[in-house]
């Protein structure tokens, strides 16, 4: 089926064809961390946030800050990549947002959709 929603909701494992030639096989998780390869968090910050993203960089040097934004005065969301599972990130936000006498306000892990997947084993566009 192509309405992924529903794929997502009836099937324990599922196959990505793409003209024709299978491109990956398994179930959701399985297919996120085959497709993404990386570590991926959701994280928001009261305090100096900036400081903290600067910090990190520093220790992460391929770190990518895919989406950021301001909710309130001194208080940011932000979406972090960085390309290396085993990076360490949430651990090292942490210790930054520590360090720039910051407060974390929310910490979790990201994981790709299906429709994410899709859309990178196949180059389907947006």
């Amino acid at each position: 089926s192509h309405i992924l929603p529903e794929v997502q909701a009836v099937c324990d494992r599922m196959m990505i064809i793409d003209k024709g030639e299978l491109q990956a096989l398994g179930t959701t998780e399985e297919l996120a961390k085959q497709s993404q390869g990386g570590a991926s968090v959701h994280a928001t910050i009261q305090g100096h946030a900036t400081k903290v993203l600067t910090r990190l960089k520093q220790q992460l040097p391929e770190l990518e800050v895919t989406s950021e934004q301001n909710l309130a005065s001194e208080e940011v969301a932000c979406e972090l990549y960085h390309p290396d599972p085993t990076s360490g990130l949430a651990e090292k936000l942490f210790h930054a947002v520590v360090a720039e006498d910051s407060v974390l306000l929310e910490l979790r892990n990201e994981q790709a959709s299906l429709e994410d997947v899709f859309r990178k084993l196949t180059g389907v566009k947006p």
